[in-house]
């Protein structure tokens, strides 16, 4: 992907999850996918006590504040603005001190190789134009050995 197209995607994918940040997306995923919780549940227990856990598309931070119940550290990030401040306000108002939110783009994560236990990618991978390159940059920073967790929800 060239370097003006990638702009491009990256704009255009902003400004279609800050709309839905701006609009209560936390609200209606918890009021529209009944299995949502269940869901996150299922996730935080694949998580080992311990682990360094990247969340990758983490939107308002739903799974990250489950899965740091778990992980003994848990960075999350997400290409919206909006959806990552209204994660840090959901952390704040949970008291949840072992996360870091953080406006990054999936395609070129800023971690060093090599430095999660477990990645986590919560129906997110279907969205993105090229998620083989998310996928790279996901095995780039997992450890060996390391487990990736990607859902995709389907509904209907």
């Amino acid at each position: 992907m060239s370097e003006e197209k990638d702009k491009k995607r990256i704009e255009k994918e902003k400004k279609y999850w800050d709309r839905l940040g701006s609009a209560g997306y936390d609200q209606l995923i918890e009021k529209q996918w009944k299995i949502y919780p269940s869901l996150l549940d299922r996730i935080s227990e694949d998580v080992d006590a311990g682990d360094v856990v990247l969340v990758v598309a983490t939107g308002p931070g739903l799974d990250a504040l489950k899965i740091a119940e778990r992980a003994s550290k848990v960075y999350a990030v997400d290409i919206s603005e909006p959806m990552i401040e209204k994660a840090k306000k959901n952390a704040e108002e949970k008291e949840i001190k072992n996360i870091e939110f953080s406006v990054e783009d999936a395609y070129l994560l800023p971690f060093d190789n090599k430095m999660f236990d477990t990645v986590i990618c919560n129906s997110a991978l279907h969205n993105m134009v090229n998620p083989q390159k998310a996928l790279s940059e996901i095995r780039r920073v997992l450890k060996p050995n390391g487990r990736l967790i990607a859902t995709i929800v389907g509904i209907g």
